[in-house]
């Protein structure tokens, strides 16, 4: 799949209009001014009532009427479905929603054991909690900033703090360590979402192409 990384969302779907016919834009509800056929808006559902609130009381980049324009709400956490699910349909009533819940992959063989916790992403206490769910003792945990490049220095630093314990991080920080000879295991998050939510899904994603492709007929008979 051709893909393009630009501060400027507009040139780089511009970079690839000439090598599909369909562009997948991630984290661009706000970049306007491409057109777009779905938006779908991802909300953590555990937040409860934070999370229709604007920055820095909640998640939300701009008003909550701006979720208006959102096609499909996907409500994804362990919890809070139902509570945040309401809040949305007493404001957007016509709005598809689904929902989803995290599992954690690569942790099977960690159960029982003490380990050494890595991570420079924004919510480390998601990680700690569903490795604890998964009966695996974190004993030293590192954190750094999101997006944090690793040192040398800090490369020592968590060498120092393992011990020999097993190194554990998530994928996105696994990728800025594979060039390093520090050992580590890498954990994930999958997303389980049910079949009927699956189903409702890609029938609003099939019915936009069809619209898309009936428009193009329109046009160009």
């Amino acid at each position: 799949v051709p893909s393009a990384v630009s501060g400027d969302r507009l040139a780089g779907a511009r970079a690839l209009e000439a090598q599909g016919d369909s562009l997948v834009l991630d984290d661009g509800f706000s970049h306007r001014r491409l057109h777009r056929d779905l938006d779908v808006v991802v909300l953590r559902s555990e937040r409860g009532p934070e999370t229709l609130r604007h920055l820095p009381w909640g998640p939300l980049r701009e008003s909550v009427t701006g979720l208006g324009r959102a096609h499909v709400f996907w409500l994804h956490g362990a919890q809070g479905h139902e509570q945040t699910s309401q809040a949305l349909r007493l404001r957007f009533p016509e709005t598809l929603q689904v929902r989803s819940t995290p599992r954690l992959m690569g942790a099977e063989t960690l159960a029982g054991r003490s380990v050494v916790l890595v991570t420079a992403i924004a919510r480390p206490e998601r990680v700690e909690q569903s490795l604890s769910e998964a009966a695996v003792r974190v004993v030293e945990r590192l954190v750094f900033p999101d997006h944090h490049r690793f040192s040398p220095e800090d490369l020592e630093r968590i060498d120092h703090r393992a011990q020999g314990r097993p190194i554990v991080c998530t994928a996105k920080d696994a990728v800025k360590l594979s060039n390093s000879s520090l050992s580590h295991q890498v954990v994930d998050v999958d997303v389980d979402i049910t079949e009927r939510d699956r189903d409702l899904l890609w029938a609003k994603v099939e019915s936009v192409f069809e619209q898309r492709l009936r428009a193009s007929s329109d046009n160009f008979p």
